[in-house]
């Protein structure tokens, strides 16, 4: 194995794509994975190490360790769960709770004439919540060290938190708004009414091993059929849907805009390829039209709720705009629904603007039009997986950190993904050198030069 300092751009490509073509070696190496929380690259040599390790998995067991490593990360930055066994957590596991106790005791035995009774009754309060938070620790690892089964519970990792994947969509907050749900009528002011709309109907499904199997093939096919060079590996993490539309140039219009905007457009396009009456029941309940419709979800509760870890510069003002949009087509019977919205949207006549509400009805019309509803969503699909790595890509470390003590964001899984399978990360695209346009014309001969160096007009004979 190569030493760090060996290892080019290049060697590392080539390395890691023979790792994946080959996988004939055996070795168990887990680099650390710490510095990708604080933007850090990694080390060509480790990524070179670690790569085989990660290949030969299962994706079961895959996956396991991606939540083990979401875990531990949690742990290490929330808990103080790794310097427990250390000399000193020993000592303060078992000196704490006796200092609460004791803290009780000169308490209750300390004079208190002439102080507020209120006061009194909050401190004893206070006192006696710290002195039950010192206890439960040293309770809960002796009580696990007596009944492993309870140790084993309680380190097993816990599904809902992990498996869940945020879920919104644009058309439900459009029907809510024209119907009003009994919570939102008990609001009186319009923007607590707005905001109840956007943060409260949020749901969760857990889905999260299936969309997370789809994104490790598309780079595990990324490896073998796609990168070749350092060109083709630096082009593929910039992929968010031309990989998918290779084969469609008509849709690649959709692309060539703004990302935020981008994932909008597409968003509704889904929808209204979902509802549209042209799409079978059985293709509706189709593995490949379920999973894009949840990645699609996913990304506009992105864009409305965590825009910062969507995309750096990610505008929710568009949301606005696309809901002012739809919110004309919604003015209809009270029992409007999200298919029913979706097929005023498709009966509107088109206007010559370039809303973004006509870009994706023009978006869904192209799609429907392709060969079959199979392919029709194998596509759809595709672009959805690339969206979700682009913006796994580009998302702050210390981001991903910080949605972890909020209950975490399925993006992260997807950030972890990308770079154990040694894709260019944020950290390596912002070191990347690139050569400015006036370095490239200087390395080219000038118009005025021929091939020695020479000026051309010595070659002119003057009249």
């Amino acid at each position: 194995m190569q030493s760090e300092e060996e290892y080019t751009r290049e060697e590392y490509v080539q390395a890691a794509k023979r790792c994946v073509l080959d996988r004939k070696e055996d070795i168990e190496y887990m680099y650390d994975m710490d510095c990708m929380f604080v933007d850090q690259s990694v080390p060509y040599s480790a990524r070179i190490k670690g790569l085989p390790s990660f290949l030969k998995l299962e994706y079961k067991h895959a996956y396991s360790r991606l939540q083990t490593r979401l875990g531990k990360t949690f742990d290490d930055i929330y808990t103080r769960n790794e310097s427990i066994f250390t000399g000193l957590g020993i000592v303060s596991l078992l000196l704490l709770p006796f200092l609460a106790l004791a803290s009780i005791v000169l308490f209750a035995v300390s004079h208190k004439d002439g102080q507020n009774k209120k006061d009194i009754r909050v401190t004893y309060i206070l006192l006696c919540c710290t002195t039950m938070l010192e206890l439960l620790l040293p309770c809960t690892i002796f009580s696990g060290l007596l009944v492993p089964c309870i140790f084993n519970f309680l380190n097993d990792p816990i599904e809902g938190w992990h498996d869940m994947v945020s879920q919104h969509n644009i058309m439900s907050i459009c029907v809510r708004k024209n119907k009003p749900t009994f919570l939102m009528k008990l609001v009186t002011f319009d923007f607590l009414r707005e905001l109840l709309n956007q943060h409260w109907y949020i749901h969760q499904v857990p889905i999260a091993y299936q969309i997370t199997g789809k994104v490790h093939r598309h780079m595990e096919e990324g490896w073998k059929k796609y990168i070749c060079d350092t060109t083709s590996y630096r082009s593929f993490s910039e992929l968010r849907g031309q990989l998918a539309l290779r084969m469609h140039h008509q849709l690649g219009w959709s692309l060539k805009m703004a990302f935020d905007e981008s994932i909008l457009i597409w968003h509704v396009a889904t929808e209204l390829c979902f509802y549209h009456p042209n799409t079978s029941p059985r293709r509706r309940q189709g593995e490949a039209t379920q999973d894009s419709r949840s990645i699609s979800n996913y990304m506009f509760y992105l864009l409305l709720i965590r825009p910062e870890m969507l995309i750096l510069g990610t505008r929710p003002g568009l949301f606005k705009l696309a809901n002012d949009q739809i919110l004309k087509f919604s003015e209809g019977p009270l029992n409007m629904t999200e298919e029913n919205l979706v097929q005023a949207i498709l009966e509107m006549s088109l206007p010559r603007s370039n809303d973004m509400i006509t870009n994706a009805r023009k978006l869904a019309e192209a799609l429907m039009e392709l060969g079959s509803e199979d392919e029709r969503w194998i596509v759809i699909q595709g672009v959805w997986v690339e969206m979700l790595c682009y913006s796994a890509s580009r998302c702050r470390g210390y981001l991903h950190a910080k949605s972890l003590g909020e209950g975490g964001e399925f993006l992260s899984y997807i950030y972890l993904l990308w770079s154990f399978m040694g894709m260019e990360t944020l950290a390596d695209r912002n070191h990347r050198s690139e050569p400015l346009q006036y370095e490239q014309e200087e390395a080219l001969p000038s118009r005025s030069q021929g091939r020695d160096g020479q000026s051309a007009e010595g070659d002119i004979e003057m009249g």
